[in-house]
């Protein structure tokens, strides 16, 4: 089946519905069993229960970043990552992260996953980023596309990497998005750019910590 007139993808080979079907089936015929995440304060852009209620439709990727399958004796595990139209919006575009495993015995038996979406790119390349993913790819795919992406940044940096420029900057982050009890009139002293990339981080940073809990 053809993908989406646009459909642009990242990984050699794989160019149609039916190949990246071969890939992730036969989890996505289990996605009711998946936990949905998205980011705190996207929360509100859905309806009641819509969220809840999404499924990775592959008719519906015009970008593919990542697809991913293992099989093995143990059992079996599926990654896709992806840009999709919002069936409820054509001019809207989600950022996805799909990711699935099973034993031997299969998904009824033992199996599960997670559906990470965000209407947000910038938010999308900080947050999702396994060591596997082709990052430089991603990162000219979305820059080729319009968005806004900053270079990636660690938001858990390993001590002794502190006296560079980025690192400094991280930093001045980190205390403003821990004190804003305290400095909640930072956007009216600070320059815009910088009020804004404060806005960003903390977005980010959240995102981060709702991505990562079990």
């Amino acid at each position: 089946m053809a993908p989406p007139k646009d459909f642009r993808s990242l990984v050699s080979g794989v160019d149609d519905v039916d190949t990246m079907a071969d890939y992730l089936c036969p989890a996505l015929g289990y996605q009711f069993m998946f936990t949905r995440k998205t980011s705190p304060w996207e929360m509100s852009e859905w309806n009641q229960d819509e969220l809840q209620k999404f499924e990775v439709d592959l008719d519906d990727v015009d970008r593919l970043y990542y697809i991913h399958h293992t099989d093995d004796a143990c059992g079996s595990t599926f990654h896709l990552l992806a840009r999709m139209r919002h069936k409820n919006d054509e001019e809207r575009r989600l950022f996805v992260e799909f990711s699935a495993g099973c034993d031997y015995t299969g998904f009824e038996c033992q199996g599960g996953g997670e559906i990470f979406v965000t209407f947000h790119a910038n938010v999308f390349f900080q947050t999702v980023l396994r060591a596997d993913y082709n990052r430089a790819g991603l990162y000219e795919s979305l820059l080729s596309d319009g968005y806004r992406i900053d270079e990636y940044t660690d938001y858990n940096p390993r001590r002794g990497f502190m006296e560079n420029a980025p690192m400094l900057k991280f930093l001045c982050h980190v205390a403003i998005n821990e004190n804003r009890g305290r400095l909640q009139h930072y956007p009216q002293v600070l320059p815009k750019i910088l009020s804004e990339s404060v806005e960003e981080f903390i977005k980010i940073r959240e995102t981060i910590q709702e991505y990562d809990e079990d």
